[in-house]
C-alpha cells in the first residue's frame, strides 16, 4: 500500500488474482485494473513503489518457484491504467521494491535486482537471500535470514 498525495491511495492484491487498486478521492471510490500475474496460490504481485502519480513499479512471481524469471516486474507510465512487462525480468520472484535517487530495486530469495530506466530492464546487484529493503541517502538496507541485515551501497545514476 502506498499514499501518493493527501487523496490518491494505490495498493496491490496477489494470488490467484493480482490486482492494482486507485482511489483518487482519499478511499471513497476505488478502481481496479487487473495484472497478468500467473494464477496460483503462492503467486502475483507482492510489492509495489510508484514514484510519482504516474510511474510505478510492481514485483512478485511465485515464491514456490523463486528461480521462475517469468512475469516478476511490471511497470506502469500512466498511473497504473495499463501495466507492461518488463523486457529484461528480475532473476525470479522479488517479494520488495523500492526506488532510490533514480533506481528502482526489487529483492527476493535469489538476490536484489535493479532498474535505472522505471523498471523495463533489471540486471543483478547482489547474491543472497533478501527479504525486504529501505535506504537512506547513501545506504541499502536489506533484511536476511535470522535477523541479520546487509548493508549495500547505492548505485549512482548518470
Amino acid at each position: 500500500m502506498q499514499v501518493l498525495n493527501d487523496s490518491t491511495f494505490v495498493f496491490i492484491s496477489g494470488g490467484k488474482k493480482s490486482r492494482f487498486f486507485r482511489s483518487n478521492d482519499g478511499g471513497q471510490t476505488w478502481e481496479y485494473t487487473s495484472i497478468p500475474y500467473m494464477t496460483s496460490e503462492s503467486s502475483g504481485a507482492f510489492s509495489i513503489c510508484m514514484i510519482n502519480d504516474q510511474e510505478g513499479v510492481i514485483v512478485g512471481g511465485d515464491y514456490k518457484n523463486p528461480d521462475l524469471c517469468l512475469n516478476t516486474c511490471f511497470f506502469t507510465d500512466d498511473g497504473g491504467k495499463f501495466w507492461m512487462n518488463a523486457k529484461v525480468q528480475t532473476r525470479g520472484y522479488r517479494s520488495c521494491v523500492i526506488y532510490k535517487n533514480e533506481v528502482f530495486y526489487a529483492c527476493g530469495p535469489n538476490g536484489i535486482d535493479y532498474s535505472s530506466d522505471n523498471g523495463e530492464h533489471w540486471k543483478p546487484f547482489a547474491d543472497g537471500t533478501f527479504m525486504a529493503m529501505c535506504a537512506d541517502e547513501s545506504k541499502l538496507y536489506a533484511t536476511m535470514q535470522n535477523g541479520s541485515f546487509q548493508l549495500f551501497e547505492l548505485i549512482e545514476k548518470r
